[in-house]
């Protein structure tokens, strides 16, 4: 089947040898693919390695009474703030007072597969105390895009009884989006907000 062309001093046609860009097309069709790629699991597999770590970990981090077995290789990759304070003895040790074990947790869930520990279980305000939590170890261990994410889902999820607790962490961490996002909601929602 040919397609009309419009006369154009530019275009080589050839009526006789049925040459050009309708028959190459025909002639160029690409087979249907023969094999289904299935998804990248490597998220998982870094997931199964936190959760199983305990035999190939070679970093013990330490919060308070808890601990985690991690692996120093993906320390080193993800969150170099926190490899660089590995010890001799091949151990981390996090004062409670400065971060709590769960934002720990939270923590090397991210660095491991770059995504945030599931919060489907939670309402909108433990969810926003939750990401509030992991905010300032973010900054602190210098992991810019889970600070980032962090900062866009406090800003879409703005509610009258988190928005103060929000503003106080903007302002605590410097982050002038987030801040300026809480202002806004505030001044719209002035009658609203205790």
């Amino acid at each position: 089947m040919r397609l009309p062309f419009k006369a154009d001093p530019h275009l080589y046609r050839d009526e006789s040898k049925g040459w050009g860009f309708p028959s190459l097309m025909e002639r160029t069709k690409a087979p249907p693919p023969c094999l289904t790629v299935p998804p990248s699991e490597v998220s998982k597999d870094l997931a199964k390695l936190l959760d199983e770590g305990a035999p190939s970990a070679d970093v013990l981090i330490l919060v308070g009474a808890e601990s985690f077995a991690a692996h120093s290789f993906v320390l080193w990759m993800r969150c170099r703030e926190l490899h660089d304070q590995i010890t001799s003895s091949s151990c981390i040790t996090i004062p409670d007072s400065d971060v709590q074990a769960a934002v720990i947790r939270d923590l090397l869930h991210y660095s491991y597969t770059d995504t945030l520990p599931g919060m489907d279980d939670l309402d909108s305000a433990q969810k926003a105390a939750k990401i509030r939590a992991l905010l300032p170890a973010a900054v602190r261990y210098k992991i810019d895009r889970l600070k980032l994410l962090c900062e866009s889902m406090l800003c879409t999820s703005l509610e009258a009884g988190t928005v103060v607790a929000t503003l106080a962490v903007a302002e605590q961490l410097q982050l002038t989006t987030l801040r300026s996002a809480c202002i806004k909601f505030i001044a719209a929602a002035a009658g609203q907000i205790e």
